[in-house]
């Protein structure tokens, strides 16, 4: 999945909005503490801390086990600009955790014999290309050949729905015929949902509460375009060079059957919940649905970043739901050792910036090839270095820190001089991104 998560990194493509230093000034609130104040909650907080005085931390964390909390946490805020803080109630886009509720709803058709996962997609979306071939199976996996995105930034800022996404497929160029390689695809989910709804006769939203939402009692998830009011709707937020910065600004509806849905910690665990009941769908598909051991169901997405997990082994479920991208990677890691009685390392700090001066940022401004892959677009806007519209902190001469990617980014130079390539590190790899031209 290495070349999923490089391409993640488009998902931001439009610039960030840079909020007033005046609208953030006011201090995050107190985390709020829930559920028995015992060694675990101890322990998170102790872990946490850093990153609360870091500013980088920002959601909702739900430890549960047997069907009790065990320790809940709110950090942060909703709306840095209205001084909004965080609470349980407050809703967030869950991203690709809508992929396994799209599943869900797409299985129970299958159980009552309105479906088949060998059904080819021409029944139904015949302008796919290669629907004649292409199963539901095949989008369900990832092996359908349809880009992960077939939007335009323009795309992605208006309401949109499932037959609407279903022509941008048509008119995109396939990675690979189906069935004949993986790559992953948001694209092929909105698919999936277009059928979902062609099938039922009802659309994706309506679907949602009737398949998913009332069977589990999920009062405070909803799928919604930004045309409609939703209470308690965080906004998101990038890291900046100087604090908080907006989001780029995206109605998650392009995202339809694949990252469209907003909710809270507690409602994904009464999602959890249902499945682990037998409600959501037959009893004996449930363990193929629920995220079990080192898997989980993660999303992110502009900004937004959330996690289940379940350890059967503790008959616990662990769910975070955020608005920054600080602090995720490290939970999902510390609190099932905690859990266990286990040691857990500390959360990596992120880098503090240096000063640099701006006509050396401008010296890195280029188009830089993700190869097979995409471009990056690397720009000076104002004082601060950008990458795909997001923030790059530098933390040397040549060097930056890249916030939404946990990477960092190191620019090289040829024999003459010129900026040859970006050294991209992530995760314990690097790779090298040639320079192929400059600013359009």
């Amino acid at each position: 999945m290495r070349s999923a998560c490089l391409a993640a990194v488009v998902v931001a493509g439009a610039a960030a909005l840079t909020a007033p230093a005046e609208a953030i000034a006011a201090q995050p609130p107190e985390p709020i503490i829930a559920g028995p104040a015992d060694d675990l909650g101890a322990r998170i907080d102790a872990f946490v801390k850093p990153l609360l005085d870091d500013g980088i931390l920002s959601g909702v964390l739900l430890v549960t086990r047997g069907g009790s909390v065990v320790a809940q946490r709110v950090w942060g805020m909703a709306d840095y600009e209205h001084s909004v803080a965080n609470t349980l109630d407050t809703r967030f886009c869950i991203a690709s955790i809508s992929k396994p509720i799209t599943r869900i709803m797409l299985q129970q058709l299958v159980d009552a014999g309105e479906l088949s996962w060998d059904a080819k997609v021409v029944q139904w979306c015949p302008q796919v290309p290669g629907a004649d071939t292409m199963t539901l199976a095949m989008l369900r996996d990832h092996t359908s050949g349809i880009p992960h995105r077939v939007t335009e930034p323009r795309d992605e800022t208006v309401p949109i729905s499932a037959a609407e996404m279903v022509d941008r497929v048509a008119t995109a160029k396939s990675l690979f015929a189906p069935g004949q390689g993986e790559s992953y695809s948001s694209a092929g989910y909105s698919v999936l949902a277009r059928v979902l709804e062609i099938v039922s006769g009802r659309p994706y939203d309506v679907l949602l509460q009737d398949r998913i939402c009332n069977p589990a009692a999920m009062r405070r998830t909803a799928h919604i375009d930004h045309t409609e009011l939703l209470p308690d709707r965080a906004r998101s937020y990038f890291a900046g060079v100087d604090g908080p910065e907006h989001a780029p600004l995206k109605d998650t509806s392009f995202l339809v059957g694949a990252g469209s849905i907003w909710s809270t910690a507690g409602d994904l665990d009464k999602l959890c919940a249902a499945l682990a009941a037998g409600r959501l769908p037959a009893a004996d598909r449930t363990q193929q649905f629920l995220p079990s051991g080192d898997h989980a169901w993660t999303g992110r997405t502009n900004g937004f970043a959330s996690y289940v997990q379940f350890l059967p082994d503790l008959d616990t479920r662990v769910i975070f739901t955020g608005n920054r991208q600080g602090g995720r990677r490290d939970l999902m890691v510390a609190i099932p050792a905690m859990l266990r009685g286990e040691p857990c390392d500390p959360p990596a700090r992120w880098p503090k910036a240096v000063p640099v001066a701006w006509h050396v940022l401008k010296t890195f401004e280029g188009i830089y090839r993700v190869p097979n892959r995409f471009d990056l677009d690397v720009r000076l806007r104002g004082k601060t270095l950008r990458c795909q519209g997001l923030a790059m902190i530098p933390i040397g001469a040549d060097r930056f820190f890249y916030p939404d990617r946990d990477a960092t980014m190191r620019f090289h130079r040829d024999d003459a001089g010129a900026i040859a390539n970006i050294g991209w590190s992530e995760a314990g790899q690097t790779w090298r991104f040639a320079k192929v031209g400059e600013l359009r």
